[in-house]
């Protein structure tokens, strides 16, 4: 994991992008061996996260593809055929699933 708060072309890019303000970026590998474990608790992680801060959120796949977005308290995961077998349930908050682009 690589957290990120200097790199200030991410965070440009996010809102040109994605019309969100966010001051913060985090860089998270799961690796092929143990992803369904991995992937499982950094559901969990990204859940908890969520419910401890306020604001916008955007977490991408392979820095373009959107996963889950939080705008204006809402949460929303992409429930596209790419992203169907991800634990949201796991987050352990609400969420509407909704395409993602």
């Amino acid at each position: 994991m690589n957290i990120e708060i200097e790199d200030r072309s991410d965070l440009e890019f996010i809102t040109d992008s994605y019309g969100l303000k966010v001051n913060l970026c985090i860089d998270i590998q799961v690796y092929n061996k143990i992803f369904s474990t991995g992937i499982m608790y950094m559901t969990e992680t990204i859940g908890k996260i969520l419910s401890k801060i306020q604001g916008d959120v955007l977490l991408l796949s392979n820095h373009s593809t959107q996963v889950l977005r939080r705008e204006n308290g809402v949460v929303y995961v992409n429930n596209s055929q790419e992203f169907s077998e991800l634990p949201f349930s796991a987050l352990g908050i609400a969420y509407k699933k909704t395409e993602l682009m």
